[in-house]
């Protein structure tokens, strides 16, 4: 009787011990996850704020246009393919499988999927969370869709949607940015499995065994968070930099090489210019002893070579035990640690950034790192292409403030945005008294029509020359040939 109460009690002892141990591991999985998809909110919020102002500083007058287009229309801009290119560069080696941008009323003017475009946000609340409250982030699973670079089935998706704001603060629309977070969910799910076997045999071994598989765990889930933490704060501290208005595009450059050389470890940045089959060296931090801006290499020459050949990010954490140590340009440098990656200007190859560092690198190179590289090249080329935008701007405005030929700018409502003296003249009225007024005030019906199919031409990428009559305040009219693009 004894024996048999014994048994009863051992049996309900093991069933209740594996009942919890079972249980532990689900509620290890769920705050694992919340606590994962905390840190991936964070990552997601940090990365999309250079994102869409990068977006934004490039293709604002676009996506205030496709708000007034249709689904086709937006598809087939000629801005369209060229802002896909922009997106793709941007998220390429990071988890991102779309990116989607809201009107304010909830149509989406632009995504890298072309079946959601002129639909409408699935959920409405959310867009009035987003520009009440700031970011907001869900988990979505299970999401088959297609992604930006491979489709998805039964994956988990974080979406972030967070406000898309102009240079002057005005409320344009919301920002997504979504994340397939498949692999690191099933991750934490096999983990807490084969930690809730480990728990099992060391109940039945011995104590220490799961001492010790307890304790690796704990050190690689450190070493993970905190290289997302490092990758977050280096996103934080890039926003910090690029959000800056009252500095020079140089000083927002070195900025950005400096941030670089603290978050890869490695003392030396430089960017240079690729001009022909020669390196032109444009900006440096510490290696003023090796080389400085002006200096000038054949590109086979120099370690840059590596990145502009490749066409993409390159990193080494020990050159010494790679076949690198038979190019020149080793012994010439003596870098044991480098990463680089190509920097585009406009959609054009423009050269090189780079950092590097005579010491090799105790740690290798992770993909958060080739991601913060690109990252940190793609916003130097914005840099550069509105030094160079700005300068063409300067030059086209001493143009069009001396030429006889009249310059009338228009937004996508016709409505008047610039002029120059000589369409002043020709409109019969000061600069003032035109700026903000519709073309329609300045035509009879009959030239109002012809104004109204010549918009729709453009609105196709269409450009040309055509004849329009313009109406002075004391009933001239003026025919004139308009060039229209």
């Amino acid at each position: 009787m004894k024996t048999n109460l014994t048994r009863t009690i051992s049996v309900a002892g093991a069933v209740l011990l594996i009942g919890l141990t079972f249980g532990f591991m689900k509620f290890q999985q769920a705050s694992e996850i919340e606590h994962f998809v905390e840190i991936v909110e964070a990552q997601n919020a940090n990365l999309a704020h250079p994102l869409s102002n990068l977006i934004l500083a490039q293709f604002g007058p676009q996506l205030s246009e496709f708000r007034f287009l249709s689904s086709g229309e937006i598809k087939n801009h000629p801005s369209r393919s060229r802002l896909d290119e922009l997106v793709r560069k941007m998220v390429w080696g990071t988890s991102v499988v779309r990116v989607t941008i809201f009107d304010p009323s909830g149509k989406v003017i632009y995504s890298t999927e072309d079946e959601e475009i002129g639909s409408f946000a699935d959920n409405r609340k959310t867009l009035g969370d987003v520009l009440n409250l700031g970011p907001v982030s869900r988990l979505k699973m299970p999401v088959s869709m297609k992604g930006i670079f491979r489709d998805l089935q039964n994956a988990e998706v974080i979406e972030t949607r967070l406000p898309l704001k102009s240079a002057n603060s005005k409320f344009v629309g919301i920002f997504s940015l979504q994340t397939d977070v498949t692999q690191v969910v099933e991750l934490t799910h096999q983990t807490s499995t084969r930690t809730t076997i480990a728990v099992l045999l060391a109940l039945s071994f011995m104590l220490a065994t799961l001492i010790y598989v307890s304790s690796r765990a704990a050190k690689e889930s450190s070493r993970q968070l905190l290289n997302l933490k490092s990758y977050q704060d280096a996103l934080t501290d890039l926003h910090g930099i690029t959000a800056t208005t009252d500095q020079d595009s140089v000083t927002t450059i070195n900025s950005i090489i400096e941030l670089g050389t603290q978050v890869f470890d490695l003392p030396i940045g430089v960017l240079g210019r690729s001009d022909g089959d020669r390196y032109v060296v444009e900006s440096t931090i510490g290696c003023e002893e090796l080389v400085l801006p002006g200096d000038v290499f054949k590109i086979s020459d120099t370690f840059c070579s590596l990145a502009i050949n490749a066409n993409k990010p390159v990193a080494y954490n020990d050159i010494h035990k790679s076949n690198l140590v038979e190019e020149p340009f080793y012994n010439t440098f003596g870098f044991e640690a480098y990463t680089g990656t190509p920097v585009y200007v406009g959609g054009e190859s423009y050269g090189a950034l780079a950092f590097a560092s005579a010491d090799a690198r105790s740690r290798e190179f992770t993909d958060n790192d080739l991601t913060l590289i690109q990252l940190f090249a793609s916003w130097i080329g914005t840099e550069i292409h509105r030094d160079q935008s700005a300068e063409r701007e300067r030059l086209l405005n001493r143009l069009l403030d001396t030429t006889r030929e009249g310059y009338w700018s228009i937004d996508s409502e016709a409505l008047t945005v610039d002029l120059n003296p000589a369409m002043s003249r020709i409109l019969g009225q000061p600069r003032e008294a035109i700026l903000g007024r519709s073309i329609f005030e300045f035509v009879d019906e009959t030239n109002a029509q012809i104004f109204r199919n010549e918009i729709k031409r453009r609105q196709h990428g269409v450009s040309g020359a055509y004849e329009i009559d313009l109406l002075q305040p004391d009933g001239t009219v003026l025919s004139c040939i308009n060039n229209a693009t």
